[in-house]
């Protein structure tokens, strides 16, 4: 027990061998203690690593505020226009933003010259796709038949996503209903009708569905239903997924065998099979008749499997394995492919499913898309887009924003959406579309009605594109270059809702470094903004501009990382005063806000590295406190590099890698954990030929580290990863292939229940570029200049899905070779 004057603290704590957890207790003369959350209350165990660092810090900021009161920041209303073509810079523009690109970010983490090599699998490729990504919907291989039978049935649709009623019309029935048709004629003094009618006569035998059918939910451990009488809206499903489970009903006048269902099959592939504690109703496709007991083993291993069933059909009983029972007991045959089986698990586990035997030929390509509101997709309605999960990876549109005019080499590409509008911003371009991508119109963000920034130079850079599924509201992040005092202005432009998007009506509101208290010549650079339920967070680097006699007559000093917080209640197309609240922390760079699933919760999280290149700082706020919880973790050592630092050589010898630096590039909350990304350097001697992306996954009930599924490949590098969750609570995002005599190649990476554990990583090519930026960055830059991030979200009304934004050079390395 240690007396402390305020309640703000932090316990480094020697961690002795064979020790697994720590009771932290903070009594005062109220007795107050906190638990391992950093909530007032009873005391928790915190786990720890043995033998590792692990650092918990409560601020309470009733006695010692470090999330500071801005006060209300009020807003300024605008008009601005859509225009049919982009911008043209003006010469100054160019030259404005070309001097003020490069700021003097640090060498923010110390090399470690002995890392030791953590080598995880390499991710593969999986597309050598050199265009535009082709719009496929999964692979054909070929068709699978299942005998059908008089009562109930149980059914592996393998085919592709569709719906119930499209599965069923490959059934075929061995014998029909039997008809005799008679003739009717009523005859009047002014019309003569003929009417022809079917009467149904008295058969022997007769085959029918019986229009029920039920999929079972494995998270709430109960069937949906659909009935074909009832309406539309009382159906429990309507669509049938692939690799999903179905129970349907047939009836007939003799028993038996009564027809034969056709079912396609999309793919053989291995797959990841995402079971729950209970009952799991689950499609086999593996090797084609594969016993229980090698079908099972990788569940039994792990102790997951209790016992398994499945449904014969013909003689209308269940078959059972259970795991350690003699073999006279086990009634389960051979498993076919597409064989569904009920498996009952003891605890949630990923299940990897092997490849089966099947050859498969080449994807086939979507149907066209929609306009407007309607669904992205043709092959599903926008209702069951809520919820669906393909099986395969499938790229629904992929359209060019722009290219030619007012872009930028270092492309920092994000976009977001309210349905089918959507709000694009890259480093100093936008670009709004109100038909789901197909079409473009473009803003001007040096005029567009905005008014100039109090303070702050001409607009430049790290402009990012947000949207509020809670309220509607679209945010713009804007970003202005430091005046010739050395200070400069962030942004945030706010659209009520998509009218006011396509009206172009906002309102603005403008933060400085002096809005927080900062003394002169202070200002931001490189930001990220995230939503809660409450709040929109944004967060930025602090920098000191100091006077030099030399060129360019100043020198930037680095000072700390910011986050602050702007109350979402307080917004109105009035553009009355928002309260903000405020956090600054010294020598924090590179602060990265989690990004989280699509019902955005009220936690938060950023992180930052711990000093050096083995720990990070990872900090958590919640919606209703004003306190912050800090945690320092322990993670395996890295290549650590500052700008200029990493090498990726391009075909024509430039190095697109130049700018990346060691600082977090990303994070995300989601399933109980919350994960962060970040660039590492080469190292051979440490096993690391090239740059690379390393990742860290906590579990946020005790921020014990749960994984490091690094991205990375033996010849060429793999770097600006973005992470995006979607509502099921899956990531994906953009993530680069460059280097090893590559030019850079968009690629997608995604991480589901479909994936499994990484690594490897699921990914798959977007877009392949075919040149570099050029040598005219300065410094560290000079000989190439590509960044330094791009965008994903969930897609809102496809929320299963996600709007991902990516740049490549095509054609050349100047600005306006820049396609987005």
């Amino acid at each position: 027990q240690v007396d402390l004057p305020i309640r703000q603290w932090t316990l480094n704590v020697p961690v002795g061998a064979g020790e697994t957890e720590i009771l932290f207790e903070l009594a005062n003369s109220d007795a107050v203690r906190v638990n391992a959350d950093g909530v007032l209350g009873t005391t928790d165990p915190v786990a720890i690593e043995a033998g590792g660092l692990t650092e918990v810090s409560v601020l309470d900021f009733v006695s010692g505020p470090r999330f500071r009161d801005a006060g209300e920041v009020s807003g300024v209303a605008g008009r601005g226009q859509l225009l049919d073509t982009p911008p043209v810079p003006t010469a100054e523009q160019i030259k404005a933003r070309e001097e003020g690109m490069g700021p003097a970010n640090p060498d923010d983490l110390i090399p470690n010259k002995a890392v030791t090599p953590v080598l995880p699998p390499a991710v593969r490729e999986t597309t050598a796709n050199e265009g535009p990504a082709v719009l496929t919907d999964g692979s054909s291989c070929g068709d699978r038949t299942v005998d059908i039978y008089d009562g109930w049935n149980a059914i592996g649709w393998t085919g592709l996503e569709t719906s119930l009623g499209d599965a069923l019309a490959g059934i075929s029935f061995d014998i029909g209903p039997v008809f005799t048709p008679t003739l009717q004629i009523t005859l009047s003094p002014d019309l003569v009708t003929a009417q022809a009618a079917a009467e149904l006569r008295t058969a022997a035998v007769f085959a029918k569905y019986d229009g029920i059918a039920f999929r079972w939910d494995m998270d709430t451990q109960g069937f949906g239903r659909n009935d074909e009488r009832l309406p539309p809206s009382l159906q429990g499903f309507t669509q049938v997924g692939r690799d999903e489970a179905l129970w349907t009903r047939f009836s007939s006048g003799g028993g038996g065998s009564v027809g034969v269902w056709t079912i396609p099959i999309a793919s053989a592939e291995a797959r990841t099979v995402a079971l729950v504690p209970g009952w799991n109703f689950v499609v086999w496709t593996g090797l084609d008749k594969a016993t229980p007991k090698l079908a099972f083993a990788d569940l039994e291993v792990h102790d997951v499997l209790s016992q398994a069933f499945t449904w014969d059909a013909a003689t209308q009983t269940y078959l059972r394995y259970e795991v350690g029972a003699p073999d006279f007991l086990q009634t389960m045959p051979a498993l076919a492919y597409g064989d569904p089986v009920w498996l009952h698990a003891k605890t949630s586990y990923s299940w990897k499913v092997e490849e089966g035997e099947a050859l498969c030929g080449d994807a086939a390509l979507l149907p066209d898309f929609g306009q407007g509101d309607a669904a992205i997709y043709m092959g599903l309605s926008p209702a069951v887009l809520q919820t669906a999960a393909a099986g395969d990876f499938r790229t629904f549109r992929n359209t060019e924003v722009i290219q030619g005019t007012n872009t930028s080499r270092i492309g920092e590409p994000t976009a977001s959406n309210d349905r089918n509008a959507i709000l694009y911003v890259g480093n100093w371009h936008a670009a709004t579309s109100f038909d789901n991508g197909a079409t473009w119109q473009f803003i001007d963000p040096t005029a567009n009605g905005f008014t100039a920034p109090l303070s702050g130079g001409a607009f430049c850079c790290d402009q990012l594109s947000v949207f509020d599924n809670e309220t509607g509201r679209i945010f713009w992040v804007q970003q202005h270059l430091p005046d010739a005092a050395g200070n400069n202005t962030i942004r945030l432009v706010v659209y009520e809702d998509k009218t006011a998007l396509e009206t172009q009506t906002y309102c603005t509101y403008d933060y400085t470094p002096q809005t927080f208290g900062a003394g002169a010549s202070r200002w931001f650079d490189f930001n990220q903004a995230q939503v809660t339920g409450k709040w929109i967070y944004l967060s930025s680097n602090r920098y000191q501009r100091v006077p030099t006699t030399a060129w360019p007559f100043f020198v930037d000093n680095f000072e700390g990382g910011i986050v602050w917080r702007l109350e979402k209640d307080d917004f109105s197309s009035s553009c009355g005063g928002v309260t903000t609240q405020s956090r600054f922390e010294a020598g924090a760079y590179g602060v990265a806000l989690t990004d989280q699933a699509w019902d955005s919760g009220s936690t938060i999280y950023w992180a930052v590295h711990g000093g050096g290149n083995n720990s990070l700082n990872i900090r958590r706020a919640t919606d209703n406190s004003v306190s912050i919880t800090e945690f320092t973790r322990s993670i395996s050592a890295f290549p650590a590099s500052g700008r200029g630092q990493m090498v990726c050589t391009a075909p024509d010898g430039t190095n697109p890698c130049a700018r990346f630096n060691s600082r977090i590039a990303t994070g995300w909350l989601s399933k109980g954990q919350v994960g962060f990304m970040w660039h590492a350097g080469q190292s051979a001697a440490a096993g690391w030929p090239f740059p690379h992306t390393r990742v860290a996954i906590f579990r946020t009930s005790d921020m014990s580290l749960t994984a490091q599924p690094h991205i990375w490949h033996p010849n060429y590098a793999w770097v600006m990863p973005t992470a995006g969750v979607n509502n099921r609570g899956d990531i994906a995002g953009p993530v680069y292939v460059m280097g090893g005599g590559r030019y850079p190649k968009a690629k997608a990476f995604i991480w589901d229940s479909y994936s499994g554990a990484p690594a490897p990583w699921e990914n798959y090519t977007l877009r392949t570029g075919n040149d570099a930026p050029d040598g005219q960055g300065t410094g560290a830059e000079a000989n190439g200049r590509f960044g330094d991030y791009g965008g994903s979200v969930a897609y809102d009304n496809c929320r299963s899905t996600w709007l991902v934004s990516f740049y490549t050079m095509q054609d050349g390395g100047t600005n306006n070779d820049a396609e987005h």
